[in-house]
């Protein structure tokens, strides 16, 4: 009997170690802007919330308010070289779906696990910016950019979800690999009080006083307040 409660004690703890030990994070869009016109950025970033782990590769699928995308326009997508803080990244396949109204990303090629990320509850850490080039400027609308997940239905021509993976210890002691999808929040924006870009007319909210100058001399100053201005 003694032996039985020891056994049955050891496979408790090891259950236990392993539900308090499940590696989950928040994977999430951040800073989206207008450059320009016809030029849209926007970072990806992963923060861990739970225990650490050794980030393997990641895939994304990211779709666009349709109001945002100019009709006629000819887009294309593209990760920033150099913008990932990722210990090695290299970005897999990247298209855009005019029909779909956005574009994916395959996983992130050449990785080993002396390569992988350490993902800890501490510091967010930039998976890379992606960027949308119009031939014609982007319409007057909120961007909304969201996330295909796995059990969405696929957008057109868009047929690659969100996935991660990692590798199974920080010390790459265990080179083997899991995916990890499942254990994360998806979200547009971080929980803050950050919004997606919203690419407005400025909107007078205060008209100018009138001013007077004499003809040719002098100049008339005139102020106005404004709010939903661009940028």
């Amino acid at each position: 009997m003694k032996k039985f409660r020891t056994v049955y004690i050891s496979v408790l703890l090891l259950i236990v170690s392993k539900i308090v030990s499940a590696q989950t994070f928040e994977y999430y869009i951040s800073n989206d802007r207008l450059v320009t016109s016809m030029q849209y950025e926007m970072d990806i970033y992963i923060i861990g919330t739970s225990v650490d782990f050794n980030l393997r590769t990641v895939q994304n699928c990211i779709v666009f308010n349709p109001a945002f995308i100019p009709v006629g326009s000819s887009i294309v997508a593209s990760y920033v070289a150099g913008s990932s803080q990722l210990v090695s990244y290299s970005a897999g396949s990247i298209s855009w779906s005019s029909a779909g109204f956005g574009f994916q990303v395959g996983s992130n090629t050449g990785v080993i696990c002396a390569t992988g990320t350490l993902i800890t509850p501490s510091v967010p850490v930039r998976i890379g910016t992606f960027r949308l080039v119009s031939t014609i400027p982007f319409n007057c609308a909120p961007s909304m950019p969201t996330m295909v997940l796995i059990g969405d239905p696929s957008p057109i021509g868009l047929p690659l979800r969100m996935a991660i993976t990692k590798w199974n210890s920080t010390d790459c002691s265990d080179i083997t690999n899991a995916t990890i999808t499942g254990n994360g929040t998806f979200s547009r924006f971080p929980n803050s009080a950050y919004s997606q870009v919203n690419n407005m007319l400025p909107v007078i909210t205060s008209q100018p006083v009138a001013a007077l100058n004499c003809s040719g001399n002098g100049f008339a100053t005139f102020a106005v307040t404004a709010s939903s201005a661009p940028g």
